[in-house]
């Protein structure tokens, strides 16, 4: 596969944030990951199930699996006035975002 500098760039971007290096490898092909679907659709791969995988170019990673940590309920559906109001109080409470943008350091002249 050829990179693009459109693709190029991206990555930089990524790397840029801070994303792990295997996060920063690019765009997610088909070519990649069909071997691994026919693999996993194979005998061979009949212990795998309920799992999630991340394939990115010559990486395949397992990732770690999904667990409920905090939840809220109400009567009927939530709005989003409601929302805005209780996500940050309870779901949102001590939520960090690991990726954000790095300050742009100021030009020296």
């Amino acid at each position: 596969m050829t990179q693009t500098e459109e693709i190029k760039r991206a990555r930089e971007i990524r790397i840029g944030l801070g994303l792990p290096e295997w996060e920063a490898e690019g765009p997610q092909l088909p070519e990649d990951i069909a071997p691994f679907i026919v693999y996993l659709a194979s005998d061979k791969a009949s212990n795998v199930n309920g799992q999630t995988f991340s394939v990115r170019g010559n990486i395949i990673a397992l990732v770690s699996q999904p667990r409920i940590i905090a939840a809220v309920t109400k009567e009927g559906r939530w709005t989003v006035d409601e929302l805005v109001d209780q996500a940050p109080r309870t779901l949102g409470k001590g939520v960090v975002n690991e990726y954000q943008p790095k300050p742009e350091k100021a030009a020296s002249g």
